[in-house]
């Protein structure tokens, strides 16, 4: 198939969400000099290996594709011309109907054990492409890719500069007496993965050798990019907590789906909010460790903090990314200040898909269908 929205995939570069894009064209381009690009490759097949990977939330008219009903799918896209991405590209979901056929017509993949195979499902089923949460899943699966896969993207480093500089001036204050010229800069290395030996004085205050220190950097990006993450989601997720509460069908539908949707409004706001206290204490404990060192000069508190923090990457991943979720599908599925109707068949469906990536236990329900319901405008 091929995908008509070649503006949209061109800006991919300069706006796409670290969260839900997984932009391999563009590791393959810009660290096309990294000797572990060909050694330890995301992908083995070539043309997969420079894809781009979208968590995308389903059209009405993409809701065909499928043998099953979702709200989202995972999008592979396959740039027609690598240098110009105005020229568009051929996709295909996950999972979707014809999928072996699609993949052993494009990739010849046909062995369901082959590895890349088995990383199409991990991609379709990890909830998130935040790099952290990523790496970590991909880790104890056994697949190390190169680490020029794992960083985030231009847009949110570009949107994340400011929080990342305020978080780390006490430091600069402290390691660098200035000598960078200003908590931008530092913010900048820290983000980009920079190795430039400017970053000595930072090393050397948290007792690093060298590969100890890229691999704390990382670490203390992912907790930069979790709290920047956090503050970012909370007007949206103040939104979707109120109309979760007040959101009405408009169609009655039997009795046992609104029985559902009413008991699924009380544990999704339970959830999310459970949430939200289990991501803010995870930070709390960063900030007391970063606290230890820009307070009481306690580098080596801070170091073994970064060095054991992968650990709680997975759980602190998951569980923004199951709220991130809900706050990017609600503002896609009812934009603010417009007027929405939604049916109890489709409304349910979203509470369930809601309650999956929270870990929720949905209360007794017959099985969800609202395809028809959904495609013919409700």
């Amino acid at each position: 198939m091929n995908d008509p929205g070649f503006r949209n995939l061109a800006l991919l570069d300069t706006t796409a969400s670290t969260a839900r894009v997984l932009n391999l064209r563009h590791s393959a381009i810009h660290h096309w000099a990294d000797p572990e690009l060909a050694t330890r490759p995301f992908f083995l097949h070539p043309k997969l290996n420079r894809a781009i990977v979208v968590k995308h939330h389903l059209r009405r008219n993409e809701l065909e594709a499928f043998d099953h009903v979702r709200t989202s799918a995972t999008k592979v896209l396959l740039p027609i011309d690598h240098d110009n991405l105005r020229a568009g590209a051929k996709y295909f979901f996950i999972g979707q109907r014809d999928y072996e056929q699609v993949l052993e017509a494009e990739f010849a993949l046909a062995d369901p054990d082959a590895r890349d195979l088995q990383l199409l499902r991990f991609l379709d089923d990890v909830p998130s492409f935040d790099p952290f949460l990523l790496r970590e899943q991909m880790r104890r699966r056994g697949l190390d890719p190169a680490p020029c896969y794992f960083n985030v993207s231009q847009a949110d480093t570009a949107r994340m500069l400011s929080f990342a500089q305020a978080e780390i001036q006490p430091l600069v204050d402290i390691a660098f007496s200035n000598s960078l010229g200003a908590s931008g800069t530092l913010a900048r290395k820290i983000l980009s993965n920079s190795g430039d030996s400017a970053l000595a004085p930072l090393r050397q205050v948290l007792h690093l050798d060298t590969e100890q220190f890229a691999e704390g950097v990382f670490c203390w990006k992912a907790f930069l990019y979790y709290k920047w993450r956090l503050i970012h989601l909370k007007p949206g997720i103040d939104r979707v907590s109120t109309e979760l509460a007040t959101i009405r069908p408009y169609k009655r539908g039997d009795n046992d789906l609104h029985e559902y949707v009413d008991g699924a409004r009380t544990n999704l706001q339970r959830a999310t909010a459970a949430g939200i206290r289990s991501v803010s204490h995870t930070l709390c404990l960063y900030d007391i460790a970063y606290n230890g060192l820009i307070k009481q000069g306690d580098g080596w508190g801070f170091r073994d903090f970064l060095l054991q923090a992968p650990a709680r990457f997975s759980k602190l991943g998951e569980e923004l990314a199951a709220v991130d979720h809900m706050v990017s599908f609600w503002q896609y599925r009812f934009p603010a200040a417009r007027t929405f109707t939604v049916s109890v068949d489709e409304l349910a469906t979203i509470f369930r898909d809601f309650e999956s990536g929270l870990r929720v236990q949905p209360v007794a329900q017959r099985d969800l269908t609202f395809r028809a319901a959904y495609t013919s405008g409700g």
